[in-house]
């Protein structure tokens, strides 16, 4: 029974280990871009014209970067679900096709029998589609 007690704090503790990396990991990230504005207002403040836009340019383009990639990811999944919504809706049309074809031709066939029942002469033709 000690085993299962072991485990059962091993999850607990993983749990805290987890939310404790995810907290610092933010805390990190954002010191880390912090430094970066400090840096370049430093260069700004100087006058290094160079450093500075070298500078802002690494902290711009990771955050472009990450904005687009999140952007096209967002047009695929509006497009997959376009393309599910159409590929339902043909199928859902296609199905609505066949069933008026199939009651369109048993009607005829029906039509066609009531005729031959009265003496009424030869069937109507089938329609081909």
């Amino acid at each position: 029974m000690d085993v299962l007690k072991i485990i059962k704090d091993i999850k607990k503790i993983r749990g805290k280990f987890v939310l404790a990396n995810l907290v610092v990991g933010c805390i990190l990230h954002v010191a880390d871009k912090g430094s970066d504005v400090y840096v370049a207002i430093q260069y700004l403040l100087r006058g290094e014209w160079w450093w500075f836009s070298l500078t802002l340019a690494f902290i711009v383009f990771p955050l472009t970067m990450h904005y687009f990639s999140n952007k096209e990811d967002d047009i695929n999944e509006t497009n997959q679900q376009k393309d599910s919504n159409r590929t339902n809706g043909q199928e859902d049309s296609n199905a609505t096709n066949q069933q008026k074809h199939s009651n369109a031709t048993n009607q005829q066939d029906s039509n066609a029998n009531n005729q031959q029942e009265r003496g009424g002469g030869k069937p109507y033709p089938r329609s081909i589609q």
